[in-house]
């Protein structure tokens, strides 16, 4: 059973104003009983003075009978349940009891007494506590009686005070649910507390008024807000689907320029192959010329000395015929051999078909180079040594080079990298032949040093030439498209840009170095795992 706040106040208030009774009572009890042994003990001390003093001769002669005699006076007058006297040596010389007064009412208390005549010894006086109990019983039940009209009154005031405060706190209550109703309804609450005065019950009632308005006009506010937003909520809505149609209208827009992006970056591709390749065209003629020329002049000198083979081995075969060669036979052979000079041949034709396989394996290489080099459209990656692919390219290049500059190879001991070799020789054919190209603008003979190495988790290829050099504020321009320094009519502006594209694609990065009249070195940095490796060992981990 729960109990209503006024209830709850009533029964706390009688609580404790029980506490509190229940302590007055102890404290006086304990005064009380601590009053009635002092006031029995100089009771019990002047009666013993006063016998003493009234039976000094008795008590020297211990005269048992007079003494016996006064002390029954004493028990009468002073209604006393006990009298005993002792001697010095602690003798009872008389002992006298009350039968009228049981155990429990006595306060026995045993007092000193000494005379003017040195007679000394003690009394032992049972006083009766009829008188005090009975006085202290009277007095308890009056505090007790007071205490518990006490109570009652201060019960009465708390039923009515609390009866005051609950009906004030019921219209607070009241006027809360309405609020609440008012907020939950969305509709502005009408609630008023009708409190007045200076109390605090007041002033919460006012507080409470200035919260119903503050509610009223942040609900008037919010209707009007949620007016204005299901405006602009259906503007959005129009708006929304105008910009879709837009966003689709330019989706589409930006998917066909992708498109044309892509066709174009192909045929920029495919044009700047086409010019590397013009550029290359006249070298690699020439490139192949060279040994295919001494290979075809070798194979005429190597017909020459097989029709002097032959001739021998016609002479021998005749001599062979008869059962032993003539003198005659003899010296003709050795005139032939001397003629023919067969040891000369015998010497020069290793060494000649070795240069014509030397020739061949040249012009086997600048094939394989362009066989490469045209595979650039190729999306194909292979792991490969970058070092066999810039000797490769060097191949192609070489007769770009050779006249104006000396190559320099630093190529380090480095593993495979996962490329595609195609673009890849295209980045290298672009460096390699600006390289020469700046070196040849100086109008002095060159260097162009290649050096490869590891960097941390990077393949670095770095290409130094000896050249003029690059203006700083073209630095931050080399890789832009249609951008050269090159004389017009020397170069598209693509091969960097080009090249750019490229070492990304790989997940690299190509940078340039310059300081104007030294030269320039461009830096290519490759992965050495790429990022389909990565995701493969971190699958197979």
């Amino acid at each position: 059973m729960r109990l209503s706040f006024q209830w709850k106040v009533i029964v706390v208030v009688a609580l404790i104003q029980t506490l509190v009774l229940a302590g007055g009572l102890a404290i006086f009890a304990s005064y009380q009983q601590e009053w009635s042994s002092r006031q029995l003990t100089l009771e019990a001390r002047h009666i013993a003075s006063t016998f003493a003093r009234d039976n000094s001769l008795q008590l020297m002669q211990k005269n048992i009978s007079e003494l016996a005699e006064h002390a029954q006076d004493y028990m009468s007058t002073f209604e006393l349940a006990q009298f005993t006297v002792l001697d010095n040596k602690g003798m009872a010389l008389l002992n006298q009891q009350a039968a009228n007064i049981a155990p429990g009412q006595r306060e026995v208390l045993n007092v000193p007494y000494s005379t003017a005549d040195g007679i000394a010894g003690s009394i032992t006086i049972g006083l009766s506590r009829a008188a005090f109990d009975s006085y202290f019983e009277q007095l308890m039940v009056l505090a007790i009686g007071a205490g518990f009209v006490q109570v009652f009154l201060v019960s009465l005031a708390t039923r009515y005070l609390s009866h005051v405060i609950n009906r004030k706190l019921t219209i607070l209550r009241e006027g809360a649910r309405d609020i609440r109703q008012s907020v939950e309804q969305r509709v502005p609450p009408k609630t008023r507390i009708p409190l007045t005065g200076k109390g605090e019950l007041a002033q919460l009632a006012l507080a409470f008024n200035e919260l119903s308005d503050a509610l009223q006009a942040t609900s008037d506010s919010r209707y009007q807000a949620q007016l204005d937003l299901e405006a602009l909520n259906k503007n959005l809505e129009s708006e929304v689907m105008k910009r879709t149609s837009l966003l689709q209208h330019k989706t589409r827009l930006l998917e066909a320029a992708n498109r044309e992006l892509k066709e174009t970056q192909a045929q920029l591709l495919q044009a700047e192959k086409m010019a590397s390749v013009g550029q290359l065209a006249a070298g690699v003629a020439h490139e192949i010329n060279n040994p295919v020329g001494f290979v075809g002049s070798n194979i005429s000198t190597l017909a020459d000395y097989i029709a002097a083979y032959q001739r021998i081995i016609g002479l021998l075969s005749q001599a062979l015929d008869n059962d032993a060669p003539t003198p005659a036979q003899w010296q003709q052979l050795q005139h032939i051999f001397d003629e023919l000079d067969i040891a000369f041949i015998n010497e020069d034709i290793g060494p000649l078909i070795e240069e014509s396989g030397e020739g061949l394996e040249r012009v086997g290489e600048i094939v394989r180079g362009l066989k490469l080099f045209s595979r650039v459209d190729s999306d194909e990656r292979q792991a490969v040594s970058v070092n066999d692919v810039i000797r490769t390219t060097l191949s192609m290049v070489n007769n770009q080079l050779k006249y104006i500059c000396t190559v320099e190879l630093k190529l380090s001991d480095i593993p495979p990298v996962t490329i595609n070799v195609g673009k890849i020789t295209q980045v290298l054919t672009n460096l390699f032949i600006n390289a020469g190209q700046a070196i040849e603008a100086t109008e002095k003979q060159g260097m162009v040093t290649i050096t490869t190495a590891v960097e941390e988790d990077m393949l670095s290829i770095r290409v130094t030439d000896t050249g003029h050099g690059i203006k700083q504020e073209h630095l931050d321009k080399l890789f832009n498209p249609f951008f050269t320094t090159k004389p017009e009519g020397k170069g598209t502006g693509l091969g960097l840009s080009i090249s750019y594209t490229i070492i990304e694609e790989h997940g690299g990065t190509i940078s340039a170095e310059s300081q104007e009249g030294k030269g320039s070195e461009f830096i290519v940095r490759l992965p050495l795992v790429t990022s389909n490796e990565k995701e493969t060992e971190d699958s197979l981990a």
